[in-house]
């Protein structure tokens, strides 16, 4: 029986095998124009002209996208405007960024002094603005502009008591700026600057006018690498 079915198959595909060559052909080639048939049918179905309805006017409006101000950054005056009318000419303009090192805003254990923030709110938030946040542990700019303290030349970002309490790091220069660059696990550092967060979220955290704050310390960490020379 098996011997008579290994013939009976071989005499088949020998009579039939062209046959067989031409059909599988045939469909594949009628597949192919299926497919380039329907995808020409698709293009022609989704392809729609909104030019006559663009608008040139009207600003889309799309949460926490679209314009904003560097108002404080890498310091308290690089980025002072003039004349406030000037964001009158960005429509969709909606809050104002502050990045601010930490020694600002934090000169003495405990003792807090929020008014470079303070007055920012103070002027632009009646006017709709809102406030997004960047508190720095390393900054590239110099002491007063940049930074809240330098001691013997090399600058502080983070406040210089945090220093003074036995925090550990190093000094790196970079284009002839010496900062002080925390060890970022110690752990007098870690809970100095806890201790600020927890002052800092007691003042402004629930804000109706704050519209984010950024992680602390992914920018200090990654001016940190660029800087970073001893």
């Amino acid at each position: 029986m098996i011997k008579y079915n290994k013939i009976f198959h071989t005499a088949f595909l020998s009579k039939y095998f062209t046959s067989v060559i031409c059909l599988i052909i045939f469909s594949f080639l009628n597949f192919c124009c299926s497919v380039t048939s329907d995808a020409q049918a698709v293009q022609q179905l989704i392809k729609v002209d909104f030019t006559d309805k663009w608008d040139t006017i009207r600003v889309l409006q799309n949460p926490h996208k679209g314009w904003y101000h560097h108002l404080l950054d890498n310091g308290v005056e690089r980025y002072a405007i003039k004349n406030d009318s000037a964001f009158a000419s960005f429509p969709g303009m909606d809050h104002l960024y502050l990045r601010l090192a930490w020694s600002f805003l934090d000169p003495q254990e405990g003792k807090y002094d929020w008014h470079r923030i303070d007055e920012v709110v103070k002027k632009y938030v009646p006017l709709g603005y809102k406030i997004s946040f960047r508190i720095t542990s390393k900054e590239t700019g110099t002491y007063p502009g940049s930074v809240g303290i330098a001691v013997n030349n090399i600058q502080y970002a983070r406040p210089y008591w945090v220093v003074a309490a036995g925090a550990k790091g190093i000094v790196a220069e970079n284009d002839g700026i010496k900062s002080w660059v925390p060890k970022w696990d110690d752990s007098i550092y870690l809970a100095k600057l806890n201790q600020f967060n927890e002052a800092f979220a007691e003042r402004y955290d629930g804000k109706p006018w704050v519209i984010y704050t950024p992680t602390w310390e992914i920018w200090a960490i990654a001016s940190a690498i660029f800087t970073e020379k001893t």
